[in-house]
């Protein structure tokens, strides 16, 4: 018996890259694992070469023919991953439309859902994509159609989050059980150095449901006491120029730097040199970075909502505030403005990562689940 994870695709170590190198790396030892990818880099080749990687080479979902030829896609990959596995593997997909490509296959299917397809489901996030959410509004409910019945011939859910259990409960009609992602321990940690500038730091995909903007805005008023602090901005993503924009209107050129892609080595160290790391995105399913940043000790600010609200614990390991500038900028200030609280909340931060968000205790709920 195989476990076999099902993924469209892998361009870049991060996200889901390393969410399942870290649980493939500790199930392995438990059980054999297989991977199943439509298109990886040479990058993550390098990076998973320790597993069986197999690559289907169909069109991803970030490709129009992909949606276009969703049917015959589907079809050809429920073939394909049909040769590449034995009756009695256990199949975990990641997202639609993999798990309608093994809705007629007799294996176990568990799905771990981070999050539904937000493609389908929010509006917000359909609208962000311009002309090219057209075919999603077309062809919205007929996507919908297909996912929700690929999700009811899966056998048991899993997911990152009780935000997420709602939305698949009021999605697909399901009850999923909460198995949180971990954060590596012995590799993100508290280092003690000190940064040349003294900066705020944020990481996450710059689309305009991410939030840079109002830490941005609110980044403005804190500076009007706070001069000799500056703002990192890591990640990229289609709202990058109009974010850059926004700097340029603000007069901020020179106190925003924007990062672009981090990778692990780098992002670990922006952690550590930081005074503290804002996560402002906006109804967030889970969000590895807020456990990222605490683990290497450092509090964090983050909106309400989502699954920051599961992991963050408010005043004692960061804050939580409304989506809204006067909020995020007065709980910047308060963390500027107090240096011992500020040390005490990263300890306990760290402290309540390792109690709490650990690969480890990850990888044994995903494992009791499948017994």
């Amino acid at each position: 018996m195989k476990i076999v994870f099902l993924h469209s695709h892998f361009l870049y170590y991060g996200g889901p890259a390393r969410f399942y190198y870290e649980v493939l790396s500790r199930m392995k030892k438990e059980a054999e694992v297989k991977i199943i990818v439509q298109k990886a880099s040479q990058e993550i080749k390098n990076r998973f070469k320790e597993f069986e990687l197999v690559e289907t080479g169909y069109p991803v979902s970030s490709q129009a023919m992909h949606w276009l030829l969703l049917p015959a896609v589907i079809k050809k990959m429920s073939e394909r991953i049909k040769k590449e596995i034995d009756d009695e593997d256990i199949l975990i997909p990641h997202i639609f439309p993999l798990t309608c490509a093994i809705q007629n296959l007799k294996n176990p299917k568990i799905w771990y859902c981070h999050e539904p397809f937000r493609f389908l489901y929010d509006p917000i996030q359909i609208k962000s994509l311009g002309w090219r959410g057209a075919g999603f509004f077309l062809f919205g409910r007929f996507f919908q159609h297909l996912d929700k019945k690929g999700v009811a011939a899966i056998n048991k859910i899993l997911c990152n989050s009780s935000f997420t259990s709602e939305q698949i409960r009021g999605i697909y009609r399901r009850d999923a059980e909460v198995v949180s992602p971990g954060v590596d321990i012995e590799k993100f940690k508290p280092a003690g150095i000190e940064a040349d500038e003294r900066y705020i730091f944020t990481l996450n995909k710059l689309y305009p449901t991410k939030g840079v903007d109002l830490l941005i805005y609110a980044f403005k008023k804190l500076i009007e006491e706070n001069e000799e602090i500056f703002l990192y901005i890591g990640g990229e993503g289609e709202d990058r120029r109009r974010l850059e924009n926004i700097v340029k209107d603000l007069n901020l050129e020179e106190k925003v730097i924007f990062l672009g892609f981090v990778p692990e080595d780098k992002l670990i160290e922006y952690y550590q040199k930081s005074l503290f790391v804002v996560y402002p995105a906006i109804m967030e399913p889970f969000g590895m970075v807020p456990l990222e940043a605490m683990a290497c000790g450092k509090p964090v600010v983050a909106c309400k909502g989502g699954g920051p609200e599961e992991t963050i614990i408010d005043g004692v390991t960061g804050y939580l505030v409304n989506p809204e500038i006067d909020e995020v900028a007065n709980a910047m200030t308060k963390l500027m403005e107090n240096e011992e609280g500020r040390n005490s909340m990263g300890k306990n931060a760290r402290e309540h990562v390792k109690v709490n968000y650990t690969w480890d205790r990850t990888v044994e709920g995903i494992l009791n689940a499948l017994t």
